[in-house]
């Protein structure tokens, strides 16, 4: 599907819904939090992943058709992540985490706006509503490259720190993850790309530069 109309009647013979991704703590041997991923169950009861809906944006060539396309987009994100709080609030355990994927884009969007609007951001809004302790969230900042400043957005990060968010970088060595936005985001926890991982099984300069990274 490469049209907005061909996702929209997807997504009417289906209903959407959130899959929660355990993480799991090597040192404890439990769950330490889940992470939020979409999925679409149709009539027939099949399953299928939002992945490519919410990267079908890269294979628009229209400017104007991807504006439309991305607050699609944002608009199933957002059912989503309301659904998934409401779940993680009624049904999670004490001390486990919430993972909610942001793109950097994302964020962009809202900075673009805070000089016309004082709300909070909305990630932000969401949890309050919900009356969910913020230090059980955790933000990760997908895998996107964008070509704007992201030294602009230190004071949105500062906001969602202050009111005790985490924040997590997704996918450490592959295409847009780099160290640029680990000195912006100070991110408490770093996703590790799995290539990295395998390579250091085999090669000492990659299991030192994992070292350098954890300590």
């Amino acid at each position: 599907m490469k049209t907005i109309k061909e996702w929209m009647q997807w997504f009417k013979n289906g209903e959407i819904f959130p899959f929660f991704q355990p993480i799991v703590s090597v040192q404890n041997k439990s769950v330490f939090g889940y992470e939020v991923l979409g999925r679409l169950k149709t009539t027939k009861g099949e399953i299928y992943t939002l992945g490519d809906f919410f990267q079908a944006n890269d294979l628009l060539k229209n400017r104007e058709e991807s504006i439309q396309f991305f607050s699609y987009q944002q608009y199933i994100d957002n059912q989503i992540l309301r659904n998934a709080l409401i779940q993680f609030k009624n049904h999670a355990k004490v001390n486990s985490k919430l993972f909610i994927n942001l793109s950097p884009m994302k964020l962009w969007n809202y900075h673009k706006e805070v000089g016309r609007n004082d709300d909070l951001p909305p990630i932000l809004k969401e949890v309050m509503e919900y009356s969910i302790d913020p230090e059980k969230i955790v933000i990760e900042i997908t895998e996107e490259y964008i070509q704007n400043n992201l030294e602009l957005l230190k004071p949105l990060i500062e906001i969602y720190k202050g009111f005790g968010f985490n924040f997590a970088i997704d996918d450490l060595g592959s295409r847009a993850s780099n160290f640029d936005r680990i000195a912006i985001f100070r991110p408490e926890i770093i996703k590790v790309d799995m290539a990295i991982l395998r390579k250091s099984l085999s090669d000492r300069n990659y299991r030192e530069i994992l070292y350098s990274l954890s300590q």
